[in-house]
């Protein structure tokens, strides 16, 4: 999975591993059952008003979709918070345009990103965190809620 922001094109080079997708699920629990069930009337709302995703609502209105969320990540441990993000930044390189190749943006064993402007730029951090979460977890989030941020669930796979 690719995707851009600002002058910078991202991949997901990696999947997080089963077990960790568990410890994330296990504890962004009460964000789903709290934060995202407050977003329910939200979501039909919207949909009602013909908006299909985030991008496309005036940003008064986030506000609305943030709040329910941002309370229970408050509530969630820091060091929870840390896993998280870094389990998804740890899947993903980047390429600045004009840039040859590809670079990790984050180091597992120093628990930062390798770039000033991801480690200073909270929403630029989560933005790249959202996109890795959605694509790796499009087929266990609710489908309204799961089209309305951009998840494309994970096409199915036939076990041998």
């Amino acid at each position: 999975m690719e995707f851009r922001i600002g002058d910078c094109a991202y991949r997901q080079t990696s999947r997080i591993n089963a077990f960790d997708q568990m410890a994330i699920i296990a504890k962004i629990s009460p964000l789903l059952a709290s934060g995202f069930g407050e977003l329910a009337p939200l979501i039909m709302k919207m949909r009602k008003d013909g908006l299909t995703s985030l991008e496309d609502m005036a940003i008064d209105k986030l506000g609305e979709i943030a709040t329910p969320i941002a309370t229970q990540l408050a509530k969630m441990s820091e060091p929870d918070r840390r896993f998280i993000i870094g389990a998804c930044l740890g899947t993903v390189e980047r390429k600045r345009d004009g840039e040859v190749g590809w670079a990790k943006i984050w180091s597992q064993e120093a628990g930062r990103a390798m770039f000033d402007d991801i480690n200073f730029d909270f929403t630029l951090m989560l933005r790249i965190a959202l996109g890795v979460f959605q694509e790796t977890f499009a087929g266990f989030l609710p489908a309204s809620l799961s089209s309305l941020i951009g998840a494309k669930p994970a096409p199915s796979r036939s076990i041998q």
